[in-house]
This record gives structure tokens, C-alpha cells and sequence, in this order.
């Protein structure tokens, strides 16, 4: 008999600029397996909250950053060994673009990377798989498709 695994929610916000993507490294203080892992921002979606409003409260909260702009990319679940999670990709566009401008409270860095660079740094394994997914479609602005 297989065990029940926790189930969480989550989003991600993908910022494509010029074939690049932002991207975070996550802090010491967020604790987990995968401190030191390159990741979209993000993260769970409270009771009662849309995922649409998790992306801009965690996007505030994270990187005090406004989301101008959100496009729905695609929901895909993963599984860890202790729970599953439900992704909610979107395409966003912030108001601050420069690493410089954020304020980390998530991350220890966060910067700019070409999709092939982003691949070859430690990426949490769902945003590895999003990674070669943007790669074979080779967007160039996802808010005109």
C-alpha cells in the first residue's frame, strides 16, 4: 500500500527578455533540500488565493517586484519523494529588469541567463524540464503567441 503524499500548489513567474531568463538562487534561510539551486520565483499558493494572486504576492515578496504583465504558460505535477506539487507556469513581465534593483528575501542572487546556461547550473528538476520546453519553442516575445 502506497503512501499519501502532501499535495502543494505552486506557481512560477518565467521573465523571457532578449532569449534570456531570470532566475534565482535559493538562500540558505529557505532551508530544504535544494538550497543553491537555480529557480523561477515563486512559491505556494495560500488557502483561498488564485494562482494568479500567488504569482504577485510571491513576486512581492520574494523580489519586491510588481508583475505588470502575466500570460497562463502550462500546470504540470511533479513528485519528490515526500509530496507532490502542482505548477502553475506563467510568462511575466516585471517594471524592474535590472538584478541590481531587487531586493532578495528568497534568494541569494538572481540574474539574467541564457536558456542553454540555465541548463547546465543546478535548476530544480520541474524547472529544468520547463527550461528545455522553452528551448524547442524559442520565443521571443510569449505575450504575442
Amino acid at each position: 500500500m502506497s503512501e499519501l503524499k502532501k499535495r502543494t500548489q505552486v506557481v512560477a513567474g518565467i521573465f523571457l527578455n532578449a532569449g534570456r531568463v531570470l532566475m534565482g538562487c535559493r538562500a540558505p534561510s529557505e532551508g530544504g533540500r535544494f538550497i543553491d539551486h537555480w529557480e523561477f520565483p515563486g512559491g505556494r499558493v495560500e488557502l483561498g488565493e488564485s494562482p494568479q494572486q500567488a504569482l504577485e504576492r510571491e513576486f512581492m515578496e520574494e523580489l519586491e517586484a510588481e508583475v505588470c504583465q502575466k500570460k497562463f504558460f502550462r500546470q504540470i505535477e511533479w513528485s519528490y519523494p515526500d509530496k507532490e506539487i502542482e505548477l502553475h507556469y506563467f510568462f511575466v513581465r516585471l517594471l524592474k529588469t535590472e538584478p541590481k534593483s531587487f531586493s532578495l528575501h528568497a534568494h541569494s542572487c538572481i540574474d539574467w541567463f541564457p536558456l542553454p546556461e540555465a541548463l547546465k547550473m543546478p535548476v530544480l528538476p520541474a524547472n529544468r524540464a520547463v527550461i528545455e520546453d522553452l528551448m524547442k519553442l524559442n520565443l521571443q516575445d510569449p505575450f504575442k503567441i
